[in-house]
């Protein structure tokens, strides 16, 4: 019986050694990653260093209010930051492609955000909330989901916001075509070209 309880005790302290070393490891690549973004927002901004290491301490408790992490937030500011964005606008832009990317079947916080931009680019006049509060509306109510709706949307706005349609009129098409074809990537080029 002592061999056992000898054996269990090894084994657990076994065990806890490699998860704190696991955890160690996990933490190290974060702070890699937090690095990494830190630098990109260095690249697309005029701010000092100190304000954007103080945004960055920031985008931890942000991040846990939206249900992202600081890292996504921080990658998602300096996409935003490239785009001439200020460093508040660009933290509150990184935040709705946060969420976008939360309520849809996005699959990384890149594919969110490139199509927020192309979105909130033609429909200048809206705010990037109720853009994706609209998307997800929509994704949830209709025969399309979120992540496929702003992907055509994002292949087709800019033309049909030229050719006069609003956002609901340009949403309504892509939902009524994706009816159809079940196929939202043909919906929104064939939605550019049409227009």
């Amino acid at each position: 019986r002592n061999r056992m309880v000898s054996l269990a005790s090894y084994l657990t302290t076994f065990a806890s050694f490699y998860d704190i070393i696991n955890m160690l490891r996990e933490g190290i690549t974060v702070v890699r990653e937090l690095d990494t973004s830190l630098t990109e927002m260095r690249k697309v901004s005029d701010e000092s260093l100190s304000s954007l290491q103080e945004y960055q301490a920031s985008t931890f408790d942000r991040a846990n209010q939206i249900g992202t992490t600081a890292n996504q937030l921080s990658n998602s500011t300096a996409d935003w930051m490239r785009l001439g964005e200020s460093l508040n606008k660009a933290s509150e832009s990184a935040s709705v492609s946060n969420i976008l990317l939360n309520v849809s079947e996005f699959e990384n916080i890149d594919d969110a955000t490139q199509s927020l931009v192309s979105m909130s680019q033609a429909f200048k006049d809206i705010d990037k909330l109720d853009i994706v509060n609209k998307l997800n509306v929509i994704g949830n109510n209709f025969s399309i989901s979120t992540n496929e709706l702003a992907s055509s949307l994002q292949r087709s706005a800019a033309a049909l916001v030229t050719a006069g349609n609003d956002i609901d009129e340009a949403m309504a098409l892509t939902v009524a075509g994706n009816a159809v074809t079940q196929n939202a990537e043909t919906v929104g080029a064939g939605l550019r070209t049409i227009s």
